[in-house]
Order: structure tokens, then C-alpha cells, then sequence
């Protein structure tokens, strides 16, 4: 990738926090940021279909649903190295969007890209610099305060560089989509896009993020061990929710609704683990009763993932509407107890202080809500 075509808007080594930490404890990682930093040394993919392959040594993937990201893994260890956004230069992106333009969804007369843009005003096979930037910029806070508070990174992106594309790829890749679009897509993407740019993400992940929603029931039940694998992943992503919660943060907010959360199923992975971290917000910045609505819709988006993270596995009973089934309620109760146990648990293990609204919402002294749910 020639550097003229793109420029380095941030790296980890621009945070003095997460440098010490990186120097101290991870010293591998860091040395992959200074490489990649480097003048034509981002890593690039131009292949745009499912693959497996090598770039440099290592070895490549880019997996189902990774639509705008692929990945390097590590010699040695199943980490990998995401980039994401760099699709936009590919020279496959006008078969790519032939493709999408001839499989239009079900029951409606757009593609699944022109869907992509209606639903969360993101570009196809691409990335918003502003997107870009501040999914690195929150995901930077959350990852140094957990390892402050916790000793480890989560098991959630980790930013390690933030870049911008030239006018030059800009432009191409707006004149190579437009004919595939509507004007609908067109009007709300492309102003974006003049506004901020393109550009994209690296990212650290300790293993490569397969996640649930673009998994068939055959590998969630395969890969997650018939059952006990699901349920670890379960309290993994339990574990990980009471931690962010811990240290002040919530996984999304109001308008991320319909743009994708956290840990919401196309977000997580089979182990549990979470991605997409652009969702993430600080809770002192919500206000008390908007914070407690969102623990309620918390509890929504995690039975939902719940739901999907065990496909078939789990019998279910219609009684009388499909939506909510009764598996679905039973799970919203294990859910709001699981997470319950989990804040306890975990902030008994790291000496953490649970916040007054948390308090309130799971109802620490008299559990009314966990007698709502039909706990107790």
C-alpha cells in the first residue's frame, strides 16, 4: 500500500498510557505498531470474498460477515491483527457491489449494501474517518481503564492506529459505487463521506473475533462444545458486561439503536468476547434515569445474544406469540441474575465500588427486581 494513498492520523504511541503499558506488558504489540507505521507498510487485502491465505509469512483471513475488515494472525499464538478499511481501495470493490446490486433482500428493493447505509449511515466496503477515529478513541479509554483496573486488556478490540485515505481513493470510491446505489443510499452516504473522508482501523484481538451471528448452528454447537462451551462463552460475556459496567461504562446508548452495539450478536463471539467497541459510552456523561432505561435495554440486547449464541441447542415453546417466546423470558431472568452475581463477584475480586445507579437498577437491598423477573 503506497503511502501517498493514505496518512497516519494516530498510532498507540501517540498515548502515553497505553505506551507504558505496552512497553511493559506487551512489548510485541508495540513493535508491530512501530512497523506498521512505517511508510507502505499497512497491511492490505484486496481479495473482498471469504478467504484464507498468507500475507507476508503470515497467515490471512477474512471470515463470514467481515465485510470491512480482515485479518492477520500472529506467529505463534492465535492473536490477530484486524484491519479494518481498507476495502475501500480494493480493486474487487466493483464486482463486489455487482454482486450486492443483483441479490436485493427479501421483500424489498434494495441490496444488502444500500441496507448497510439506510440502517446505520456507514459505507459499504469502507469506513467514515470519524468512525474510524472514534472508535479508536473510545475504545483507547476503555482498554487502559480496565488494565488499570483489572491488570489485562479485555477480550475486545484493542486501537493501535487510526488511518485516513487520500481525495485520491476517496473519490475512486465514490465514482466506482455510485452506479450501484439509489439516490436514497447516495444522499445519505456521500455528503458524509465529503464531510469526513475514508479511513480505518488496526486493532489487536487475542484470537480471531468469529462472530455469533455469522456463525451456522452447526459451528455454534461444534465450537462451543454441545453446550458447556456455550454457556462459558455466556459467562465470559456476563463477566466482561460487569467489569465495563465497574469501571463506568455502559455498551452503547440511545443512538446506537439499530446501528449495532457491542454485545449485541453480530458483535460478539463465539467465546464471548465482544468487538465494534464505537458503541461504548461513559455512564457519568448519561443522566440517572436515561442510565437505568439503558440497563433495561441491556438486558434485552444480551437475551437476544443469548438467544443466538445457543441457535438450536435449547428448546423452545411458543405459547401463543413468537416474539417473545418463553425461552426468551426465562433467559432475561438469567440474564439480569447472571449480571447481578457478576457485578458482586467481580467487584469483590478488584476491590471496585459498584455505582449508586447500578445499585438502584439490580436493587441490591431488597432484589424486587430479581422477584419481577421471577427469580425468587
Amino acid at each position: 500500500m503506497k503511502n501517498k494513498e493514505y496518512s497516519i492520523s494516530w498510532s498507540a504511541i501517540d498515548d502515553a498510557d497505553l505506551t507504558s503499558i505496552l512497553k511493559k506488558s506487551y512489548p510485541k504489540i508495540l513493535k508491530r505498531v512501530e512497523m506498521i507505521s512505517k511508510p507502505e507498510k499497512l497491511p492490505f487485502l484486496n481479495i473482498l470474498d471469504v478467504c484464507e491465505g498468507t500475507y507476508r509469512g503470515n497467515k490471512i483471513s477474512r471470515p463470514e460477515g467481515s465485510h470491512r475488515a480482515f485479518y492477520l494472525k500472529d506467529k505463534g499464538s492465535e492473536a490477530v491483527m484486524a484491519i479494518k478499511g481498507t476495502e475501500a481501495a480494493s480493486s474487487q470493490l466493483k464486482d463486489k457491489m455487482q454482486k450486492d446490486r443483483n441479490d436485493k433482500l427479501p421483500h424489498r428493493p434494495w441490496s444488502k449494501f444500500e441496507n448497510f447505509i439506510y440502517r446505520e449511515q456507514k459505507a459499504p466496503l469502507a469506513m467514515l474517518f470519524n468512525e474510524a477515529r472514534d472508535e479508536a478513541k473510545i475504545g483507547v479509554k476503555y482498554q487502559v481503564s480496565a488494565f488499570k483496573s483489572f491488570g489485562f486488556f479485555e477480550e475486545a478490540p484493542l486501537p493501535l492506529l487510526v488511518f485516513k485515505w487520500s481525495n485520491k481513493v476517496t473519490e475512486a470510491y465514490i465514482n466506482t459505487i455510485s452506479p450501484f446505489l439509489d439516490n436514497r443510499a447516495k444522499n445519505l452516504l456521500f455528503p458524509l463521506i465529503e464531510t469526513y473522508g475514508l479511513g480505518g482501523t488496526v486493532y489487536y484481538y487475542p484470537y480471531l473475533p468469529t462472530r455469533i451471528r455469522f456463525s451456522d448452528k452447526q459451528t455454534l454447537q461444534s465450537t462451543a462444545g454441545k453446550g458447556r462451551g456455550q454457556l462459558l462463552a455466556l459467562d465470559n460475556l456476563i463477566n466482561i458486561v460487569a467489569r465495563m459496567l465497574l469501571i463506568d461504562f455502559l455498551p452503547f446508548d440511545f443512538e446506537d439503536h439499530g446501528i449495532g452495539q457491542c454485545v449485541a450478536p453480530q458483535n460478539v463471539t463465539l467465546r464471548g468476547g465482544i468487538c465494534d467497541l464505537g458503541s461504548i459510552k461513559k455512564i457519568n456523561e448519561i443522566s440517572k434515569d436515561r442510565t437505568y432505561i439503558l440497563l433495561q435495554s441491556l438486558g434485552t440486547i444480551l437475551s437476544r445474544t443469548a438467544t443466538e449464541m445457543f441457535g438450536s441447542s435449547i428448546s423452545d415453546t411458543v405459547y401463543e406469540f413468537e416474539n417473545p417466546t418463553t425461552l426468551q423470558h426465562f433467559l432475561s431472568a438469567v440474564i439480569h441474575e447472571k449480571l447481578y452475581s457478576a457485578l458482586c463477584a467481580q467487584s469483590q475480586v478488584y476491590s471496585l465500588k459498584i455505582r449508586n445507579e447500578l445499585r438502584s437498577y439490580y436493587d441490591f437491598d431488597n432484589k424486587t427486581l430479581i422477584k419481577v423477573l421471577g427469580l425468587k
